[in-house]
């Protein structure tokens, strides 16, 4: 791979000597991709299996992020073949900070998740806003819906992980994300991409 370095960790395991088998996520075989005459992957091949820590290493402009568009199917390689695991969680944390909108720390994280989201929004909005009159017979019916909606998903045990996170980060749940400051956003994709709990987490320059 041309102006990109990897490093891989050791992959983390509890399980005893002998039957541990670790989950494919990726096999690269022999992928090359090239914006004119500017190589960014020469005859790349690799396997990336869950668990296992890899660093990419270069120069801006060598390829980083490319290479990880092209994990998430977003860049398509010149040649080669790239496999990819059936029903794998893919979370991209990109360079770009979340924009400043009105939209709640918890709503950001809770979108994370497709359906069972907005679901859990609906729920904490109508459990946390003061505004709101539970005694409001609308409401009431609106809250029994949402809660056998997310019984029926076994929404709960997410809605602890949201709150987890949350505390976990440091962030507070009902603050604007037009409120904060860029460290904070930071942390707040990074909530964003863990709430899912993806097979592969890809992180790009996580330290900016």
């Amino acid at each position: 791979m041309k102006g990109l370095s990897l490093y891989c960790g050791a992959l983390n395991t509890n399980r005893p000597i002998g039957i541990v088998s670790i989950m494919l996520l990726f096999r690269l075989s022999d992928l090359s991709l090239a914006f004119g005459e500017h190589i960014l992957l020469d005859r790349v091949s690799l396997t990336v299996h869950k668990g296992e820590k890899i660093g990419i290493l270069g120069q801006n402009g060598a390829g980083k992020s490319t290479f990880m568009k092209v994990l998430l199917g977003e860049q398509h390689a010149d040649s080669g073949d790239l496999w990819r695991a059936d029903d794998i969680k893919v979370a991209w944390l990109d360079q770009t900070l979340p924009e400043r909108t009105d939209i709640t720390l918890y709503d950001y994280i809770a979108s994370g998740l497709e359906g069972l989201g907005e679901l859990l929004s609906d729920y904490h909005h109508l459990t946390h806003d003061p505004d709101v009159d539970l005694a409001d017979e609308n409401n009431l019916k609106k809250l029994a819906s949402l809660q056998k909606q997310i019984e029926q998903v076994d929404g709960w045990t997410v809605e602890h992980r949201i709150d987890a996170i949350l505390d976990m980060l440091r962030l507070p749940a009902n603050a604007s994300m037009k409120s904060l400051s860029g460290g904070s956003r930071r942390r707040a994709s990074i909530g964003r991409a863990l709430i899912a709990e993806p097979d592969l987490l890809l992180l790009d320059e996580p330290t900016n």
